[in-house]
């Protein structure tokens, strides 16, 4: 990764979660976790998809416990967004993963400013997270 040394300190940086910070996925992370304590659980995925991507993830997310120290982070990115904080950065996790999987992530390293995330009837993937990030700006 190259410096934040050349960025403009006005411009906020805004980081992907899923693949990026970490290099897994939380939907993925989710499932498993909620797969192996409530196997049962999973007969209720098609009715959550149904109901929309974000209903899938925020039923996931309420029922799967992950312990957000254990995930895979990637250093380079983390240092990549230290050095944007240092060079006076704001900091923004934008990720299609639900709220409430994105906030104790974001919490527990301390490198975030803001989190936008999937929330009840908003799934923030792709052109979703892009006008997200666009209205922020």
């Amino acid at each position: 990764m190259t410096s934040t040394a050349n960025t403009d300190a006005s411009l906020p940086l805004y980081v992907d979660l899923d693949g990026t910070l970490i290099a897994s996925d939380l939907l993925f992370e989710s499932l498993t976790r909620v797969a192996a304590s409530d196997p049962l659980a999973l007969r209720k995925l098609p009715a959550w998809l149904r109901a929309g991507r974000s209903e899938l993830k925020r039923s996931l997310a309420e029922r799967a416990e992950i312990d957000v120290a254990t995930l895979p982070y990637r250093a380079e990115v983390l240092d990549y967004v230290r050095d944007a904080r240092a060079a006076g950065r704001r900091v923004v996790l934008a990720t299609a993963s639900d709220e409430r999987l994105a906030k104790p992530v974001a919490d527990h390293l301390g490198l975030f400013d803001e989190v936008l995330a999937t929330r009840p009837g908003h799934n923030m993937k792709g052109d979703a997270k892009r006008a997200a990030i666009r209205d922020h700006c």
